[in-house]
């Protein structure tokens, strides 16, 4: 009913698709990358430490209410994540910064 993803400093990933059929996700949400692709609320549960993933375990385990509503708003995120034109031009712009950056050095 509750997922994990990467909680260090990577960006989740197989998560997504949990979240997709309505499991609330606990990972590290890394807000500076999903805010580049996604607008609006990002329903991950937010968690870089063993005390953040505590408070999440016990907060949707015992409110029901608010784990169905968390997985509701996790399934319309998905959706909207992982479209390809978010991702593709989140990576294009990326690349392109990065080779900028390279011919100024």
């Amino acid at each position: 009913d509750i997922v994990f993803d990467q909680l260090g400093n990577h960006l989740f990933g197989a998560g997504v698709i949990s979240m997709a059929v309505g499991r609330p996700l606990i990972a590290n949400g890394r807000l500076d990358i999903l805010k580049q692709v996604s607008e609006g609320e990002i329903p991950v549960c937010h968690a870089a430490s063993e005390e953040e993933v505590v408070e999440w375990l016990e907060k949707l385990v015992f409110d029901e209410a608010l784990r169905i509503k968390t997985g509701k708003a996790s399934s319309v995120f998905s959706f909207r994540f992982m479209d390809i034109r978010n991702e593709s031009d989140y990576y294009y712009d990326f690349i392109q910064q990065q080779m900028a950056a390279g011919q100024k050095k």
